[in-house]
């Protein structure tokens, strides 16, 4: 069979499908949103659009489909939100986040373009090693004690791509030996595949990832039955494997054999969808009065973690960085052309599904064919329902796949072209030098927001080193490489309160000259993100510590930065310490015991305001509040003795 595969040259195909998904597993490592790896993520997926560019340099052709386009006017709405977004930079990481998506998608689309509607096998066998080599990850930190992340931060998005992944294995068995992998040998191995694929799917016991995957195997059943020459007992069988799987994945946590919740409980919770869902609709309530401030345009892309935390609810103890709606996030954030654009994309999906499989019923497409069809439309309606529950329509790492998947779903479909644009001809030396350009200026726009983020890095563990010159030269660096982001001016505020600390008094004029500009970076940071608590919070700290040396209250400055955020905790603890000074005792408790009732994201986040709520009740001779506080602290203690001593193991 590798003699077919090289006459419709494979490698390229292979080439530009390896490098978009090296770009998804590049953004899956990036839980921490490092600029670095968006730049990577970016410039990778860019040259997987070189590389489909390349492959056909005198007579390039893009053909564009409908759901691409959608996409394609999805980002230039986000690109005219800059305009105005609350925090400008922020959208533009976004944006550069969602184009390695759509270079992606246009590489794909262009690569694929000399053959029309014929399916390659390229697209499959990459899917199953992909998603064997994800399951196996996912498993074996399974069963060595760690929760089933793969790259990814949480295991409910690593359960996500699976779901993505997994129809192609299934329909790659359905469609009979060798035909959507191009070969015949390890047929027969596919239901074991499956079963490991789905196994990993249900381990950690997530509901969303669970309603998802049941969304994938009614695709999968309804439409090979209806456009594919299947038999009952090949249904049967695909059933009972999924059934099996995630059977076996809750036996497995039953037994105590790995990390995961029990699947079975979790499902079952969903009879009481009040109790269930509770930290949900507490976030989508709060979602939709960001909603409300902003309805037509939104608040901008990549804007709705810092807007959320000033109304967070006290019972979120979520990470607060999403709203677990994707519908709402993209409403809240890009208006409501957000979620029409989403839900339009959708839309066009399931057109195209069902001309595919109305031209399969009457025998006039490829076996091959309708199964790819079938496993991308799976893909994606598990992805659309998965949205309703979480977040993973935010991330490049499931929507790269997924607009691949779409791509190969608008290739192949009747009417899944709109326009095929002509490509310019590399071979001539003006497009040639413009290409390159572009590229260039891409890469190296992205390039220095990372390389902005990494010296800003660098500088802060200077400065945490006590080396304040070394630290101070990396912040400068930094603002130089991208002066539009807040926090390396913010940080560099820091590192002269710092120097503050341990410049003599008999030094005024250095004092002065510090402390003046520590307000000037803070005036900066605050122009570039006036939602950032933080940088409110400094301020306070230095009015409060210098009031000979600075201008403005203390006070109001504690008040604007708990009013963005009210889990500042740092800002909370230097609050009370002025009201203690100002006020009294009960002031300073009072504003303790509000950031008490909070519900925090991360559990060693609050240990020092509950070890100084602890303090006041002591001081105000309530045993009983001490206790309960104590009880808190030692949980906590405990939580991360047992996390130590897991890095250890």
């Amino acid at each position: 069979m590798f003699h077919r595969l090289t006459r419709h040259h494979w490698l390229p195909a292979a080439s530009v499908l390896a490098l978009t998904l090296a770009a998804a597993v590049i953004d899956q490592a990036n839980y921490q949103q490092h600029l670095m790896y968006i730049a990577m993520t970016v410039i990778v997926a860019l040259t997987g659009l070189t590389v489909a560019l390349a492959r056909r340099p005198a007579d390039g052709r893009w053909p564009l489909g409908p759901a691409g386009a959608l996409f394609l006017v999805l980002i230039a709405w986000s690109a005219l939100s800059v305009t105005w977004s609350r925090v400008p930079y922020l959208t533009l990481v976004d944006l550069a986040a969602m184009g390695s998506v759509a270079f992606a998608y246009a590489a794909w689309r262009i690569m694929t373009a000399p053959d029309h509607a014929v399916y390659r096998p390229a697209m499959g066998v990459g899917i199953t090693l992909v998603a064997g080599g994800l399951a196996a990850f996912m498993i074996g930190q399974f069963f060595t004690g760690h929760r089933p992340t793969a790259f990814f931060a949480n295991p409910n998005s690593a359960a996500t791509l699976m779901n993505v992944l997994w129809p192609a294995v299934a329909l790659a068995w359905l469609a009979g030996p060798g035909r959507l992998l191009g070969y015949a040998r390890g047929h027969r191995a596919l239901p074991g595949v499956l079963f490991l694929l789905i196994f990993a799917v249900g381990i950690d016991g997530s509901r969303a990832a669970f309603l998802a995957a049941l969304i994938v195997l009614l695709v999968i059943l309804g439409g090979a039955a209806y456009a594919l020459d299947v038999s009952r007992r090949q249904l049967a069988a695909i059933a009972v494997i999924f059934v099996a799987a995630l059977t076996a994945a809750w036996l497995a946590n039953a037994l105590g054999l790995g990390s995961g919740r029990l699947l079975g409980d979790r499902i079952g919770s969903l009879a009481a969808p009040d109790q269930a869902g509770a930290v949900r609709f507490l976030q989508w309530g709060a979602t939709w009065e960001l909603i409300r401030e902003a309805p037509w345009l939104g608040i901008g892309p990549d804007v709705f973690w810092l807007a959320y935390a000033a109304i967070r609810p006290a019972g979120d103890g979520s990470a607060g960085l999403y709203t677990h709606n994707d519908y709402l996030q993209f409403w809240a954030e890009r208006g409501l052309p957000g979620p029409i654009l989403l839900l339009a994309i959708s839309a066009v999906c399931v057109y195209l599904f069902l001309q595919s499989m109305r031209v399969s019923r009457r025998g006039d497409q490829p076996a091959a064919t309708t199964a790819m069809v079938i496993a991308a439309f799976a893909a994606i309606g598990g992805l659309g329902v998965h949205g309703l529950f979480s977040y993973q329509l935010q991330m490049p790492s499931v929507l790269i796949p997924a607009f691949v998947l779409i791509a190969e779903l608008e290739r192949l479909s009747p009417g899944g072209t709109l326009a095929s644009l002509r490509l310019p001809n590399w071979r001539r030396p003006l497009s040639l030098v413009a290409g390159v350009g572009v590229f260039a200026v891409i890469a190296l726009s992205v390039g220095l927001t990372g390389a902005s983020q990494r010296l800003m890095d660098q500088g802060v563990a200077a400065m945490n080193r006590g080396q304040f010159e070394a630290a101070e030269a990396a912040f400068q660096t930094a603002q130089r490489r991208w002066g539009s982001a807040d926090t390396p001016w913010l940080h560099h505020a820091i590192l002269y309160q710092r120097l503050l600390r341990v410049v003599p008094d008999d030094q005024p004029d250095l004092r002065a000259e510090l402390a003046g500009e520590a307000m000037r970076m803070l005036d900066i940071a605050q122009d570039r993100n006036p939602l950032r608590g933080r940088t409110y919070g400094i301020r306070a700290q230095l009015r409060r510590a210098y009031p000979a040396l600075t201008e403005g209250s203390a006070r109001s400055a504690f008040e604007q930065a708990l009013d963005r955020n009210p889990r500042l905790v740092s800002a909370r603890l230097n609050y009370a310490a002025l009201l203690r000074e100002e006020d009294g005792d009960a002031a300073a408790r009072s504003l303790l015991e509000a950031g008490v009732e909070l519900k925090y994201g991360h559990k060693a986040r609050p240990l020092p305001l509950y070890q100084a709520t602890a303090a006041a009740r002591s001081s105000a001779g309530d045993s009983a509040g001490v206790a309960v506080m104590e009880a808190r602290i030692e949980a906590i203690r405990a939580d991360l003795r047992r996390l130590q001593e897991d890095r250890d193991a």
